[in-house]
């Protein structure tokens, strides 16, 4: 939603409302990381998660290609990440477009051998640093791969890890399930991040998401942790903040859970 310098975009995140921020970072060693802590500590801000998709739309890593090059690469970006997390005390890191896709390998076998051995090096150096990955289901019509809560939660089976959890999305789930208050439920203890837009990708309010039984959902599941808005900045990063946590804050009062 905010770009630009950091300088610039944690006071005006700051001024919205909020108290923590999602970074997306191509590339966490590139970070002047002391100057960064110093900037959030300024603005009264905390980092709640760490994107990764950069690396795939700019760097094209994956954690699945093919080349086994490509993905060692991919496999050290995330760890870097990994590492930048562990300074904040409740930063995930996301994995979203990272994993590649089956379209991009030369068979779905290769594909699901190439992400399960990456991501089980990930999971356990997130384990070494306590800090948990997310994996985010994202509709069919950006991934060919986990668009579902069903085939996260099947996915999860396959590298048991309490540091692995799934990353629920509004604006994909509103594409992929067919019932968001059970597929949140279906989802349940192995939630452990969200991100929030309404059924455009407009500020929440904007569209037609069914955020009341949503969040009753996901109150139900004990969630406690971010809801991290990812939405477009239409009309301007600011209106749409503002607009997003005012909506929000009128849906928790009304539930009686603010």
């Amino acid at each position: 939603m905010f770009q630009g310098s950091f300088r610039t975009t944690f006071p005006l995140i700051r001024r919205c409302g909020f108290r923590n921020v999602e970074l997306h970072l191509r590339d966490s060693s590139l970070i002047d990381q002391q100057n960064l802590h110093q900037l959030l500590d300024e603005n009264g801000l905390d980092v709640s998660s760490i994107g990764t998709g950069e690396a795939y739309s700019i760097d094209h890593l994956s954690l699945s290609n093919d080349d086994s090059q490509i993905r060692a690469l991919a496999v050290e970006r995330v760890k870097g990440h990994i590492l930048h997390a562990a300074t904040y005390p409740h930063a995930v890191v996301i994995i979203g477009l990272l994993r590649g896709n089956i379209r991009d390998c030369t068979s779905k076998v290769s594909f699901e051998r190439h992400l399960l051995t990456s991501m089980e090096q990930c999971v356990e150096t997130a384990a070494e640093h306590q800090v948990t990955l997310v994996i985010e289901l994202i509709n069919r019509y950006e991934t060919d791969y986990l668009n579902t809560v069903q085939e996260g939660l099947e996915f999860l089976k396959r590298i048991p890890s309490p540091f692995l959890k799934l990353h629920l999305d509004t604006f994909h789930m509103n594409i992929e399930e067919s019932n968001i208050e059970d597929s949140v439920l279906q989802a349940g203890k192995e939630i452990g991040h969200v991100h929030v837009a309404d059924s455009d990708r407009w500020y929440v309010g904007h569209g037609h998401f069914p955020f009341i039984p949503f969040i009753d959902a996901l109150e139900k599941t004990g969630y406690t942790e971010t809801l991290s808005l990812e939405c477009i900045s239409k009309p301007d990063p600011c209106i749409c903040a503002t607009q997003s946590a005012h909506n929000l804050m009128v849906l928790l009062n009304r539930l009686g859970k603010n």
